[in-house]
């Protein structure tokens, strides 16, 4: 099993500038379990991973943002990838740079973003998607200045439905008219396709995979998924926490 694992992985994917073909050198970044040690941008700005954070974000302005682009989907495989701890910290950092930042919650399986920000999820995407409310859910961080968060609102039995809509598509085009970063917060992509849809508005991906946990195969497997949406993989992260 050594060889389906991530850190044997030389992967056919557009990787990030200094990252090294061996995927073990790549940027790594560690966390503890708790709300403190997960958002580590805010809670640890001088910690290495917080540092390590804040290059990814250097590099993604350098590639993407500043060609004039404005969305991101943060997609992984499978669960417990890592997904919601990178597309958190990511938007926490783009935040401080002084740039008009919102991070939404496209997983309307199980969604998690607002266990990390302590946020009710009461109405969010899934509810504008069904055009039951409108923006006025996305709501901004008092303590975290430039972030708003839009929550995936109530669980769906019917998420690929809502994200493939033209609905979709097109409220990532009035934020990203409002937003300097719109970062979106994806389902696994093994388990379903709405992380395809996401890729598909957003026309970005950066894919996350777990140190010592994503199998090639599935990384594979998901790399061809996304090549249907005809959106460009900007880079990859691996997580290890």
């Amino acid at each position: 099993m050594k060889n389906n694992i991530v850190t044997q992985l030389n992967p056919p994917v557009s990787m990030l500038p200094n990252f090294d073909k061996n995927l073990e050198s790549n940027t790594i970044f560690k966390a503890k379990p708790g709300f403190g040690s997960t958002l580590i941008s805010l809670t640890q700005p001088n910690s290495l991973q917080s540092e390590s954070l804040r290059s990814l974000r250097s590099q993604l302005l350098l590639r993407w943002f500043n060609l004039g682009n404005k969305s991101l989907a943060i997609v992984g495989a499978n669960l417990g990838e890592g997904c919601s701890y990178v597309s958190a910290n990511l938007a926490i950092a783009f935040a401080q740079l002084g740039m008009r930042t919102l991070l939404i919650d496209a997983n309307l399986r199980d969604p998690n973003l607002h266990r990390l920000f302590n946020l009710k999820n009461d109405i969010g995407l899934s509810n504008i998607l069904s055009g039951h409310t409108g923006q006025v859910v996305i709501d901004p961080l008092d303590s975290i200045d430039n972030l708003s968060i839009l929550g995936a609102g109530a669980i769906s039995t019917h998420s690929q439905q809502l994200l493939s809509r033209a609905s979709f598509t097109e409220l990532i085009k009035q934020t990203t008219a409002q937003y300097d970063v719109v970062l979106v917060d994806t389902a696994p992509a093994m388990l379903s396709a709405d992380a395809q849809a996401a890729a598909a508005a957003c026309s970005g991906v950066v894919l996350v995979s777990r140190l010592n946990q994503t199998k090639l195969a599935d990384l594979k497997e998901m790399r061809n998924q996304l090549a249907i949406t005809n959106a460009k993989i900007v880079g990859s992260v691996i997580n290890d926490f």
